[in-house]
């Protein structure tokens, strides 16, 4: 199933328009509110990681440089802060239906931002492993504010979620590249000179 439904409208201005900024962040706003969609078959599968005692699940991530994204395993803590090893086959939901929720834009020329809503199913046998809690984790958008992490930076960090409230931190070091011009100066035929100066 394909249904797409216009969300929200907003204003379109240029970036050197005093109010660009401010509603380029409502549109980015209707945008996660429509991906944060995407966590609501999360919610059985942390209610049975909690079942065997995971409290913090831990993502790590990285990129920089044209490339990046998660990376490593994912990391699972109790309660105090101990690494569980997670049953998978425990945590297997029913049903052959999952619901994927999409964000697309539309620029009008009567000035106006239309935000549409894409829903889809995807019908098909789910295996809930490590790389599908990953690409879950994608869809909600935490690594969206660096997009295809293009640029001259580098950053590492990771995405903690509390597994049993859905709350979630991302602690993360970023830096970025610098440049500073320098000129070397010399001659390549210094004994020429000192021959010179004899």
């Amino acid at each position: 199933m394909r249904n797409i439904t216009l969300y929200k409208k907003s204003k379109k201005y240029d970036t050197n328009h005093k109010d660009w900024w401010k509603y380029h962040c409502v549109q980015e706003k209707y945008c996660k509110e429509i991906e944060q969609k995407n966590t609501y078959i999360l919610k059985p599968i942390f209610e049975k990681m909690v079942k065997q005692g995971v409290q913090t699940i831990i993502v790590p991530f990285s990129g920089g440089g044209d490339c990046g994204g998660f990376d490593g395993n994912i990391e699972y803590k109790d309660k105090k802060d101990k690494d569980i090893k997670l049953d998978y086959e425990k945590i297997q939901i029913d049903g052959i239906g999952i619901d994927k929720f999409e964000p697309l834009i539309w620029e009008s020329k009567d000035n106006e931002i239309h935000i549409f809503q894409h829903e889809s199913t995807e019908y098909s046998d789910v295996k809930v492993d490590q790389d599908w809690l990953v690409q879950r984790f994608y869809e909600f958008g935490f690594l969206n504010e660096w997009g295809s992490f293009a640029g001259e930076f580098h950053v590492s960090g990771t995405v903690e979620i509390n597994a049993v409230t859905g709350e979630y931190k991302m602690p993360y070091n970023q830096s970025v590249e610098e440049y500073t011009d320098y000129e070397s100066e010399g001659s390549m035929f210094d004994e020429i000179k000192r021959s010179d100066k004899n």
